[in-house]
């Protein structure tokens, strides 16, 4: 459906650590069209990224460093872009 989220990119507070890492998480992938889910935790200097496939299966990986690829919708996020310079 044209407009549907596809992405969920919360930053996490120290007060909202695990309703980020773990509420929020099933909450978002209730919504059909979400295939991602970044967390990024500048404590950590970290970014959980949770993708789902096609079905309902999770991938989860850790990135500290490089390129978030995002497919769909097909884009590819610099992990410095996430966090203040330093």
């Amino acid at each position: 459906m044209p407009g549907s989220p596809v992405c969920a990119a919360p930053r996490i507070l120290l007060l909202s650590r695990h309703v980020d890492l773990a509420a929020k998480l099933e909450g978002y992938f209730w919504v059909p069209s979400v295939r991602h889910y970044l967390i990024a935790d500048p404590e950590r200097r970290a970014v959980v990224h949770h993708a789902r496939d096609e079905g309902e299966l999770l991938r989860t990986r850790i990135v500290r460093g490089g390129g978030i690829a995002l497919d769909p919708p097909g884009l590819t996020i610099e992990f410095e872009a996430c966090f203040e310079p330093a």
